[in-house]
C-alpha cells in the first residue's frame, strides 16, 4: 500500500493571483478618476475609483481563502481534488479509470516553476479533462506518480499518455505479428 501523496497549489500562484487582483481595477480606476478630473467632476472619479479598489480588494481576499481551500489527494485508489470557500467541491475520480494524462505548461507556468497536470477518462472524451490539478510544482513527477499507481492497479499494464514517445518493442512486435495475420487472412480470402 502505497502512501497518501498530498498536493497543494505552489504559493507563488497566490502571490500572481492576488497582484492579478488590482492590476485590471487600479487601470480602469485611473481611467475614470481621469476622465473625471477632465470632465471637473473629481468627486465623482474619486468614488468611482474607490470602489474599484475596494471590489479588487474583496477579490483579492477571496483568492486568499480559495488558494487555501484547493487540495489534491492521491492514494490507492482515487484522486481527489478538494477546493472552494462558499460552494465547496470534493471531486473523486478512481484511478483505474484514468486513461491518460497530460502536462501543460505555458510561458508564465514555466516561469513560475509550475504546470498544470490533465487527467482524462473515458467519460469525458479525449478532449476534456476529468479533472486537472492546477499550479503545482513538479508536474511531470506528479504524472509518472499517478501513472505508476493506475499501472499497478491494473497489474503494470501502462496507461496512454500523448506525452510518450517513441514506441515499445512489445507493441512494435504485436504489430508486425497482427500486420503478418492480417496479409495470411487476406491471401486466403483471395484463393
Amino acid at each position: 500500500m502505497a502512501e497518501k501523496l498530498e498536493i497543494r497549489p505552489k504559493r507563488t500562484i497566490l502571490y500572481f493571483r492576488i497582484a492579478g487582483s488590482f492590476v485590471v481595477p487600479i487601470i480602469i480606476a485611473s481611467v475614470i478618476a481621469t476622465v473625471a478630473c477632465v470632465k471637473d467632476a473629481p468627486g465623482v472619479g474619486m468614488l468611482a475609483a474607490m470602489v474599484l479598489l475596494v471590489l479588487a480588494a474583496l477579490s483579492a481576499v477571496h483568492a486568499w481563502f480559495h488558494f487555501h481551500s484547493i487540495r489534491y489527494e492521491i492514494d490507492d485508489t482515487h484522486l481527489v481534488s478538494m477546493k472552494g470557500v462558499f460552494w465547496k467541491v470534493k471531486r473523486s475520480t478512481p484511478l483505474e479509470k484514468i486513461t491518460n494524462v497530460d502536462v501543460r505548461q505555458g510561458p508564465i507556468d514555466r516561469l513560475l516553476g509550475v504546470g498544470k497536470v490533465w487527467i482524462f477518462t473515458p467519460s469525458t472524451g479525449s478532449l476534456l479533462p476529468e479533472e486537472t490539478l492546477s499550479g503545482v510544482e513538479n508536474p511531470h513527477e506528479i504524472r509518472k506518480a499517478i501513472l505508476d499507481r493506475t499501472g499497478a492497479l491494473r497489474g503494470g499494464t501502462p496507461v496512454a499518455s500523448s506525452a510518450s514517445t517513441g514506441s515499445s518493442p512489445q507493441v512494435v512486435s504485436l504489430l508486425r505479428e497482427i500486420s503478418a495475420t492480417l496479409r495470411n487472412i487476406e491471401a486466403k480470402l483471395k484463393e
